[in-house]
């Protein structure tokens, strides 16, 4: 029950057992969120449950909206009573309520800065109201467990949120790796077709339509590899945590998927391009997982930093000597080169190739 929404009788005819509540509350800043109301909204909304549940045998007063903040008084916004105005308004609101026969009274504090002063008003009152029975209580102290367990949710569910967000984030990181490698190692074959492009032309202006025809044949080959070599890398990064069965391949197969993909590279730049195989390796199977990425890898830049003229030669090999098959691929080739100190300057990030080649 609401005291300010009863009448005069009807307040006389309640029992005066009756327990009566006042919340002290506070009118000051809460940061640039909140309103200056915030004290008081909430000693409003705890009144109100406690009228909805047990309304029918509690009286709730009018709420003393400011309190002590003098604290806050930096903060525009913050309204303030003295120690002395604060405790002589909320003692005179009880005595009135004690002179009407009530005698069962609560403070329910909504604002830190009211703490002091609240229990200095339970004990005067006390003493010149010996048959009066006066509690105060903070609204915080009262709902600890509450509070703590609502606290516990939220850095659950905080950290839960932080979880998430890394996986996504390292998720990102892992499509963004995916295109990048996709990008660079289909650029090598990519530039070689160009270059057939262009050197198409140029046959075709002198009416050299064998030759013309050869090259489109390399560059349907060299297309289809592409995008074998494509949908290798994009399969290895779909299923690099499954075990992946037969995925496997032979020397003569990886032998033509390497000269599908790198003879037009090399002939756009008239560069001589082999791949070798030791006969003794011919026939015995092997993963093929990112194989050819990795290798096609190596060629692409040997292909890049040899001259024009020059040759770049592969070579395939098996390990056979135990019981484990180690596959052995050396790629030369006759370029320039790098200085042991301009190698490990680009492996740390340092510096970079001048030296090579468009293609």
């Amino acid at each position: 029950m609401f005291w300010d929404q009863l009448t005069s009788v009807q307040l006389a005819e309640l029992d005066k057992q009756t327990p009566v509540l006042l919340n002290i509350a506070a009118i000051e800043q809460h940061g640039a969120h909140l309103p200056v109301a915030t004290d008081r909204m909430i000693g409003e909304y705890f009144s109100g449950l406690l009228n909805k549940e047990i309304g029918d045998k509690v009286l709730i007063l009018p709420v003393v909206a400011v309190g002590c903040s003098d604290h806050h008084m930096g903060f525009c916004g913050t309204l303030t009573l003295s120690h002395t105005t604060f405790s002589a308004v909320v003692k005179e609101i009880i005595q009135s309520v004690l002179n009407h026969g009530f005698y069962n009274i609560i403070l329910l504090n909504s604002h830190g800065g009211n703490q002091g002063i609240m229990q200095v008003i339970i004990e005067q009152l006390g003493f010149s109201n010996p048959n009066a029975h006066i509690l105060g209580a903070s609204w915080w102290n009262v709902a600890k467990e509450e509070l703590l367990k609502i606290i516990a949710d939220e850095i659950v569910n905080r950290l839960k949120a932080y979880k998430a967000i890394e996986g996504l984030r390292n998720r990102v990181k892992e499509v963004q790796a995916t295109q990048n490698k996709v990008v660079h190692d289909i650029r090598g074959p990519l530039g070689g077709i160009i270059g057939l492009t262009e050197i198409i032309s140029e046959q075709g202006k002198e009416n050299k339509i064998d030759e013309v025809l050869e090259f489109i044949n390399l560059i349907h080959k060299s297309g289809k590899s592409i995008l074998e070599l494509a949908d290798e890398i994009l399969s290895a990064e779909k299923n690099k945590f499954v075990a992946i069965k037969g995925n496997e391949m032979d020397m003569q197969s990886f032998k033509e998927k390497l000269e599908k993909l790198y003879i037009p590279q090399a002939k756009s730049k008239n560069v001589h391009f082999e791949v070798n195989i030791n006969p003794r390796a011919m026939g015995i199977p092997f993963p093929k997982n990112k194989l050819l990425q990795i290798t096609g890898n190596l060629i692409s830049n040997a292909i890049k930093f040899t001259p024009n003229g020059g040759r770049v030669i592969v070579g395939l090999d098996m390990d056979i000597s135990n019981s484990k098959h180690n596959l052995c691929i050396k790629v030369q080739d006759s370029g320039e080169g790098l200085s042991p100190d301009k190698i490990d300057a680009i492996l740390n990030g340092s510096a970079s190739s001048e030296k090579g080649t468009e293609g």
